[in-house]
C-alpha cells in the first residue's frame, strides 16, 4: 500500500498545495502486489493533504475494487510505507 503525490501543471477537482513539493497536486492511495503491478487506486484526493487523510474511505474503495475484479480480500495483509505511520 503507497501513496503518491503527483505534480499538477493544470487545474483539476483533486488539487492542492503542497510544502515539500513545492507545486499543486493530487494524492492518492493505492495498493499493488508482491511484483509493484497496481491492484487498486482510490480516488485522487487534494494534494495538501497527508496519505491518511479519509483512509478509512479509501481502503473500503480499494477494497471494493478489489472484490469486484474477483481477487480474494480474506486474510488481506497490508504492508504500508513509511509516510502510513
Amino acid at each position: 500500500m503507497d501513496g503518491t503525490h503527483t505534480p499538477i501543471k493544470r487545474s483539476g477537482q483533486a488539487v492542492g498545495y503542497h510544502d515539500r513539493n513545492a507545486c499543486h497536486t493530487t494524492n492518492m492511495p493505492s495498493i499493488s502486489d508482491t511484483n509493484g503491478v497496481l491492484l487498486a487506486a482510490s480516488q485522487p484526493e487534494d494534494g495538501n493533504r497527508h496519505d491518511l487523510f479519509n483512509i478509512e474511505k479509501h481502503i473500503q474503495e480499494m477494497v471494493d475494487m478489489l472484490k469486484d475484479a474477483d481477487i480474494p480480500v480474506d486474510g488481506l495483509f497490508l504492508n504500508a510505507d513509511a509516510g502510513f505511520d
